[in-house]
Parts: structure tokens; sequence; C-alpha cells
């Protein structure tokens, strides 16, 4: 072997062999070193790019389910507008489903079914550390940080309306059809009518619904800069 070389070189005196020979030991040493290192870059490298490509394409999914959300929530506030002000004023047509449908649903707040498993699995196993721009990073946890609010602001909402639809309870029957063929929603409108408190409702229903739209929307923005930063990453690619 090399270093008993450099033994006997040393025990017999011979100082410039040995200072050679412990030159190369060094140097191969040091190369050694040098490739592990690239090696390891070169496997992070391509490791990031696969994460970047999961990351990418699960917030783009993300974004089109928030946006069908946004618009669920948009179109009920324009319809209990419509329901309200029909009401005050004296114009609510109560046969038309213009009229029928915002009530309805106006209880409805659909869940948010989004998939963060990719970055939640970066966090659970540390390979957050092979995403080496700090400022995507950042981006990311305030993403979470909005969904884990998102979810408190659901659950909050819910329990307020619990003695609303308790007190909005027989306003929405189903009946039979005229032609016996099935059943219809009825709603009872002789009661909205002369109710002020489900005036109340109806519009407390409205204002909720507003407020999901914009966090909602907020949310839907969030994934946007995650999405445009991804794709303005030089170390991301189609696979």
């Amino acid at each position: 072997m090399l270093t008993s070389s450099i033994f006997k070189k040393i025990k017999h005196q011979n100082w410039g062999a040995a200072f050679i020979d412990f030159l190369v030991v060094v140097l191969g040493i040091f190369v050694a070193i040098q490739v592990n290192g690239w090696n390891e870059e070169r496997i992070n490298n391509q490791k990031e790019k696969v994460i970047l490509n999961q990351l990418y394409n699960e917030v783009s999914s993300n974004i089109e389910h928030i946006k069908l959300l946004v618009n669920a929530h948009k179109k009920r506030v324009a319809g209990l507008d419509y329901v309200v002000k029909g009401i005050i004023d004296g114009t609510i047509e109560p046969s038309s489903s213009k009229a029928k449908d915002p009530i309805i649903t106006m209880f409805q707040l659909p869940p948010l079914r989004i998939s963060m498993s990719t970055y939640h699995s970066l966090v659970a196993t540390g390979d957050i550390a092979l995403i080496n721009d700090p400022e995507l990073k950042a981006l990311l946890f305030s993403v979470e940080a909005a969904v884990e609010a998102e979810k408190s602001y659901i659950d909050y909402f819910r329990q307020i309306n619990i003695s609303d639809l308790d007190y909005s309870r027989g306003l929405i029957t189903l009946k039979p059809k005229i032609d016996k063929t099935g059943t219809t929603v009825h709603v009872d409108f002789e009661r909205l009518l002369k109710d002020g408190s489900l005036l109340i409702i109806l519009t407390n229903s409205q204002h909720t619904h507003s407020l999901f739209s914009q966090v909602r929307e907020d949310l839907a923005i969030r994934f946007e800069k995650v999405k445009t930063y991804i794709d303005n990453t030089p170390n991301k690619i189609k696979i």
C-alpha cells in the first residue's frame, strides 16, 4: 500500500520520495472528496427537479379547485343579494329558480379539498432542505399557514350557522310534484316575507359567502405565486 511505502521511505530517511508519496495520497483523497461532492450535488439537483415538478402539478390542481369554489361563493352572494333586495322592495318572484336556488344553497360551505401531500412529505422527511431557494420555502410556509387559517374560519362559521339552521328549519321542504312523478324543493316564501329574522339570516349568509370568496381568492393568489415562482426556477423540469 502507498501508506506503507511512505513509512518505509521515512524510515530510510528518503524524505523527498516520502513527501511526493504523501502529496499523492492527499491529492487522491481530495479528488475523491470532490468527485463524491459533485455526485451528491448532481443527485440532489435531480431530486430537486422531481420535487419542483411534483409541487408545480399539485399547486396547479389546487388553484383550479379553489377558483371553482370562489366562483360558487360569488354566485351565492349575487343570488342572495337578489333575494334580499327582492323581499325588501316586493319584487321577488317565489316561483323562479333565481329566487329559490340562493335560499336552498345559502348554508352550503363546500370544504377545501386540496392536496399538499408533497409539501407535507418534504417536511416530514426533512427533504424540504433539497429546495435551495429560501424564498420558495417561505412561499410554501405562507400557503400552509393560510390553509390552516381557512380551516379555522370554516369551523367557526359552521358553528355560528347551527342556530340559524335551527331557526330556518321548515323553510325548505320536499313536496310531491303536481304530476306525481317525483318531488321538488319548496321554499316557504310566505314565512320568509313575514319573518324579519329570516331576512337577517339571509343577509348573514350573504356576508359569510362574501368572506369565504375573499379568503379563498387570497389562498388562490398565494398558490399562484408558488406556481409562478417554480415556473421561473431554472432547476424546474417537465417530466
